[in-house]
């Protein structure tokens, strides 16, 4: 199985970059490529961390 900690890693990149981007249609862009290398980088066992960052931007988007 190959290293997938540089996915994982990528995505969580992409959730902090989507954080701070103001266009929303870059922003959506930024949370559905963040999804794709979550999926790229899946391992159960570390899935909580991606969800927490996910459910952290979810929470920002819904204050907004």
């Amino acid at each position: 199985m190959p290293d997938q900690e540089p996915y994982r890693q990528a995505a969580a990149q992409c959730l902090e970059l989507a954080m701070r981007i103001t266009d929303l249609q870059v922003r959506q862009r930024m949370v559905v490529l963040a999804a794709k290398y979550l999926d790229l980088g899946s391992d159960p066992a570390q899935d909580s961390l991606l969800q927490r960052l996910i459910d952290e931007f979810n929470d920002y988007q819904m204050r907004k």
